[in-house]
């Protein structure tokens, strides 16, 4: 991968942070409001909870993922797999940039899940 291709997907990692950012907040900031309902309104509400805090989680998971993959820029080891040190293809970086494993070491780790 070359120094333009690094620079395009560093770039497109601190967007997809600020953007985690956003979220968490806006979930962070909605977690408030509910906090003010009535016990009616609040116990219709719970599952709207359970489901936004799983979101919640799964938001701030790929904000690690995003955080780790722009250190991996900066010590230069971005788009090779962290498992048998092959590099990521382009492809499969633009559509999951924070991809830290090949294609086939990442069928592995699922086929062992």
């Amino acid at each position: 991968m070359n120094k333009e291709d690094v620079a395009k997907f560093k770039e497109r990692l601190e967007k997809l942070k600020a953007e985690i950012l956003v979220l968490i907040q806006d979930e962070e900031d909605h977690s408030i409001t509910r906090e003010a309902l009535d016990d009616i309104d609040q116990t219709s509400d719970m599952l709207a909870r359970e489901m936004g805090s799983k979101m919640s989680s799964n938001h701030k998971n790929n904000l690690i993922k995003v955080e780790e993959a722009l250190k991996r820029i900066k010590e230069k080891t971005y788009g090779k797999c962290m498992e048998c040190g092959a590099d990521i293809p382009v492809p499969r970086l633009q559509i999951l940039p924070f991809a830290e494993l090949c294609i086939n070491c990442q069928n592995e780790h699922e086929r062992y899940r």
